[in-house]
């Protein structure tokens, strides 16, 4: 019998008993008190323990290492690689760079300014 059950032998049994209702035989008295004895000899079950460590890879990927600690003791490690999100790229249209040459007419100036509109755009 697990131990919900037993607690709920024995709240019946105690509020019964406090209002004077109490109808139940010996033998149930019996019973109650001998599911609440074997529910309390079960060993307590310590709640899953684990830890995980996330990391940027080189790649732009996310790096996830988990450690789960098994019932018996030992440790079960996960490891596991999260892509980066994708989003779509976007560009500039032959307006656009007419437009950033009309502003920049020196190659490093254009070029510069290229890369920052494109930088603004997809980040």
């Amino acid at each position: 019998m697990d131990k919900n059950k037993a607690l709920k032998l024995a709240l019946e049994f105690v509020e019964n008993v406090h209002l004077g209702e109490w109808q139940g035989s010996t033998e149930r008295q019996e019973e109650i008190v001998t599911a609440i004895n074997k529910a309390l000899a079960q060993p307590a079950q310590e709640p899953t323990k684990y830890s995980f460590r996330a990391h940027w890879e080189a790649d732009g990927c996310i790096g996830v290492v988990a450690a789960i600690e098994r019932l018996d003791g030992g440790v079960h490690l996960l490891k596991d690689i999260i892509d980066a999100p994708q989003r779509p790229w976007v560009g500039l249209t032959l307006d656009e760079i007419a437009l950033i040459h009309a502003n920049y007419p020196n190659p490093q100036g254009f070029g510069l300014a290229l890369q920052a509109k494109l930088k603004e755009r997809n980040t």
